[in-house]
């Protein structure tokens, strides 16, 4: 596991900056501490710390939202492939999960519908 980094202020700044940072701080070690970092070999792995909760609670996941600006645009989720490629996946407006080299814009350039259905899906 990698440890979140220390971090010290220097004492000339204001009360209110050195406030800020601090608060600041406090919250990006918190979203740190939500996170496992390990690596593995030459990578860096993410994992998200499971949750000890009974009863109706989900499970822990990760939260892609849409552009709201304009007409929107999915939001999406990035894999490489092997040769560099990006592929932009997300669900356009119909519920279909959908795959493409380009992700959807706000302006259309590349449409909610592009690229290609992911398998069957009814």
């Amino acid at each position: 596991m990698i440890d979140f980094p220390s971090m010290t202020f220097r004492s000339e700044l204001d009360p209110a900056t050195r406030k800020e940072l601090e608060l600041f701080y406090a919250q990006l070690e918190g979203l740190f501490r939500a996170f496992g970092f390990t690596r593995n070999g030459e990578f860096l792995e993410l994992t998200i710390k499971r949750k000890n909760a009974t009863g109706a609670v989900a499970g822990s996941r990760i939260i892609v939202r849409e552009n709201a600006g304009g007409t929107g645009a999915a939001g999406t989720l990035v894999l490489y492939a092997k040769d560099g490629t990006p592929y932009y996946l997300w669900v356009d407006t119909t519920g279909d999960l959908r795959v493409h080299t380009s992700a959807p814009t706000e302006n259309e350039s590349v449409s909610d519908t592009a690229g290609t259905v992911v398998g069957t899906q009814t």
